[in-house]
């Protein structure tokens, strides 16, 4: 009995939507040790901030930051999920604007970081830094 193409390409696209939301929740949501951020004050998270993205950018001591804000893992979000640690730094987003190779400006650019350090790519920076579904708190950049 043959199965028509449709049909199996229906069951792998179906399969791939199943699979797809069984990703496991990041270490930096749950492990303290994993969270670059977890508990420092403000004053130190902009400044770990900074030493991080003096690692990317080409000239980092040119670079001007604005608009810097984090959402933090909140009760409400633990409750929902239990694994979460409360507390926990999900991202750290913010403009940048720093000097190019020319040694021109950039102008600035949203950027984020995720909760381990590491930066969040371009195609999901605005997925992180804009969503309606995360509530954040804004921090002075001077």
């Amino acid at each position: 009995m043959k199965t028509s193409c449709f049909f199996k390409l229906s069951l792998i696209i179906f399969s791939f939507i199943i699979l797809s939301g069984c990703m496991a929740t990041p270490r930096y949501l749950t492990s303290p040790s994993q969270n670059a951020f977890y508990k420092l004050e403000d004053a130190q998270i902009i400044s770990k901030t900074k030493e991080i993205m003096s690692y990317a950018l080409k000239d980092p001591d040119s670079a001007k930051y604005r608009n810097i804000r984090i959402s933090v893992i909140d009760t409400e979000s633990v409750k929902s999920n239990p694994e979460l640690l409360e507390g926990a730094v999900q991202c750290v987003c913010f403009d940048v604007n720093a000097k190019n190779s020319y040694g021109g400006y950039t102008g600035f650019k949203l950027t984020g970081l995720y909760g381990d350090g590491s930066i969040i790519d371009n195609a999901h920076v605005d997925l992180f830094c804009n969503s309606s579904y995360k509530t954040y708190k804004y921090l002075d950049a001077k």
